[in-house]
């Protein structure tokens, strides 16, 4: 999980939303990738593959 710190004051912001997955693209983005529902657990706080 990628969250972000804000350049401004250097606060922590969550990443909003359910759980996600997600990769870097070549020019070093990262894209976030939601959870297939087959793949996502009842209790949110499980670990998915």
């Amino acid at each position: 999980m990628i969250d972000v710190i804000d350049h401004d004051h250097f606060g922590y912001d969550a990443q909003a939303g359910d759980a996600m997955r997600g990769a870097f693209d070549w020019e070093m983005y990262y894209k976030r990738i939601p959870i297939p529902p087959e793949l996502q657990q009842a209790d949110p706080s499980e670990p998915f593959r």
